[in-house]
């Protein structure tokens, strides 16, 4: 069989605290919070493959990622 790619954008940014939140534009209502990026990119791929906007269950996706620091 043949798996599908899906690129879709994911914007990180870092609170004040030191902990990292992700965001998707493409995903209204999605987002995923870690204190690591580590931890942050294991969320971010169970939110992608959980939301039926993604497309399929088993279609690969590659993040295109933004990285912000939140405010001093």
């Amino acid at each position: 069989s043949r798996i599908m790619t899906q690129a879709y954008k994911v914007v990180i940014e870092r609170d004040t605290q030191g902990g990292y939140t992700a965001t998707f534009p493409e995903l209204v209502d999605y987002q995923a919070q870690a204190g690591s990026l580590k931890t942050l990119m294991e969320r971010i791929r169970e939110v992608t493959a959980l939301c039926p906007e993604a497309g399929e269950p088993t279609a690969a996706r590659r993040p295109a990622m933004q990285y912000k620091e939140s405010g001093s």
